[in-house]
């Protein structure tokens, strides 16, 4: 197994900085415009409505729709229905399609979606079920998100982990006559 690379997720030369921002490199999420994906799909380029509560770092990762499916995969690993059903309708609102959603839901094969969206489930599912990802999976989430915003995908689910925890300990509940979007998970 080869061993991780350095993560340097403050870039201090130009030559160290993502390509994808240019000479300009913003740091800012809400000025950030969602790349498209491989179907030619686009998001948009809105803040999300809680960004400026979480971390600065947490809230810098460029798509809403990564953002999103972050947050579902942590929701369902630790079997979190509060978050599960605020972000799986944030998600729709936002574009992210059914079909992804349901493979998270679920617990499916990642082999029908994107090859970007199937890494990212694929590296989250790893992280909470076996607690580390392969030398290669990481590999792969670098060449598909850089690694800077990998990191920022691995904060956002620790973030979520956190509050879900949290949620868990103390037995949130749905508010009254929100509908429970997410199954019970199945050990």
């Amino acid at each position: 197994m080869k061993p991780y690379p350095h993560i340097d997720i403050e870039p201090n030369t130009e030559s160290q900085k993502n390509p994808e921002f240019g000479n300009n490199q913003s740091r800012d999420y809400e000025t950030q415009e969602c790349p498209q994906t491989e179907r030619g799909d686009r998001v948009g380029s809105k803040p999300l409505p809680h960004a400026k509560s979480l971390p600065l770092q947490v809230s810098q990762v460029s798509c809403r729709r990564y953002f999103q499916i972050a947050v579902l995969i942590t929701a369902r690993e630790i079997d979190q229905q509060y978050e599960w059903t605020a972000h799986e309708l944030a998600g729709r609102r936002q574009g992210l399609e059914q079909s992804v959603i349901d493979v998270v839901k679920y617990n499916k094969d990642v082999a029908s979606l994107s090859a970007k969206d199937a890494t990212l489930i694929t590296f989250g599912r790893a992280l909470f079920r076996e607690h580390r990802v392969s030398s290669e999976l990481w590999e792969s989430m670098v060449n598909q998100f850089g690694r800077q915003r990998t990191v920022q995908l691995m904060m956002i689910m620790g973030e979520y982990f956190k509050a879900g925890f949290m949620m868990n300990a103390v037995d949130q509940h749905l508010p009254p006559g929100r509908e429970a979007l997410l199954p019970p998970l199945k050990r």
